[in-house]
């Protein structure tokens, strides 16, 4: 199963396998994007010095060979606490509010209930730092004769719980193990944007759905 995503100004453009319809999402500012953007675009000495001030840990691993490519592995490895204090200095810069406000048209709700969306977010997030454990390994490769980083593969396991305030049947808790890869390639090449000059809004797919099914059923 493959996606597209497209990013451009301030939209997000997404087409899944579900159908050829691409979805415009209109939600972030300039500065939020930006923000998102420069993530996205980290350079290896970057991550590095990320790495550095956060105290994860990195070391050499075994080089490694894909298709015929010799490759040099660094090994990381994120505890609960350090992804804890990664994942709050990062929140700590996008206004999650504003976020949440963009997301009121397609949703359907007015001030009152975005408010009521908004708290208890914060509440699951405050839950969710004070349970959460987690492990996360990632491999990153680095092709000898390129230098450039264009693979990585990471295993992440993690924990946690919500009490009876977030979820009123009762405590429930959650376990999940990810794991996969990441491979980058075409570096330096043009970049090719999609035609998404008809793509539609969260709320005009979920009606177009919506109306099949009525003609389906009748």
């Amino acid at each position: 199963m493959s996606t597209e995503m497209v990013w451009t100004e301030n939209k997000i453009y997404q087409k899944t396998p579900l159908s050829d319809q691409w979805i415009v999402q209109d939600l972030l500012d300039g500065d939020m994007m930006e923000k998102l953007t420069g993530m996205l675009q980290t350079t290896p000495q970057q991550s590095l010095e990320m790495m550095r001030k956060f105290g994860i840990l990195y070391v050499f691993g075994d080089d490694a060979e894909f298709n015929g490519q010799e490759y040099y592995t660094i090994c990381n490895y994120v505890d609960s606490a350090t992804f804890k204090k990664i994942l709050t200095e990062f929140m700590a810069d996008f206004d999650l509010s504003g976020l949440l406000s963009g997301l009121k048209g397609t949703a359907g709700q007015d001030e009152a209930e975005m408010a009521d969306s908004m708290d208890g977010f914060e509440q699951v997030l405050e839950q969710l730092y004070a349970t959460m454990e987690i492990n996360y390994y990632v491999d990153t490769y680095i092709n000898k004769e390129t230098l450039l980083t264009d693979r990585m593969i990471f295993n992440m396991e993690m924990k946690y719980e919500l009490d009876e305030t977030i979820s009123p049947e009762g405590a429930v808790s959650f376990e999940m193990a990810m794991s996969g890869d990441f491979e980058l390639y075409d570096f330096g090449g043009e970049v090719k944007i999609p035609d998404v000059s008809g793509a539609i809004t969260q709320e005009e797919f979920l009606e177009q759905m919506m109306k099949k099914m009525e003609i389906t059923e009748e």
